[in-house]
């Protein structure tokens, strides 16, 4: 059985709104990462603006990440919907080994995985 942190905390919860209003995120989409981060313990959920900086590019989106058992993988995408999907896919638990955890290995080794 996995332990997962204490995530989201009171205290995250409410950062995470001022944040979200400093930032000026759209309409729903903090109760769209609340709603994540509540049906998919371990991930945190936050709203990415677009980036148009030359080499960076990205349109905006959900952009979830996971760190926990050894794991660090990171997920984007546009819709909620479809960040939804891919979180129900869950992470394995990480394997302390000799030869290294598989799922990490095939992902990315020693970086943080991105799904």
């Amino acid at each position: 059985m996995t332990a997962y942190p204490k995530y989201p905390s009171e205290l995250a919860r409410k950062n995470q709104s001022l944040l979200a209003g400093r930032l000026r995120w759209p309409v729903g989409a903090l109760a769209a990462c609340w709603d994540l981060e509540n049906r998919f313990p371990g991930w945190r959920v936050s709203w990415l603006r677009e980036n148009t900086s030359p080499g960076f590019e990205r349109p905006a989106g959900f952009w979830a990440t996971w760190d926990v058992d050894g794991h660090h993988a990171e997920v984007f995408r546009q819709d909620a919907g479809e960040l939804a999907e891919r979180l129900a896919e869950g992470v394995p638990e990480h394997v302390y080994g000799k030869e290294g955890c598989p799922w990490c290995l095939r992902h990315a080794g020693w970086r943080r995985v991105r799904l």
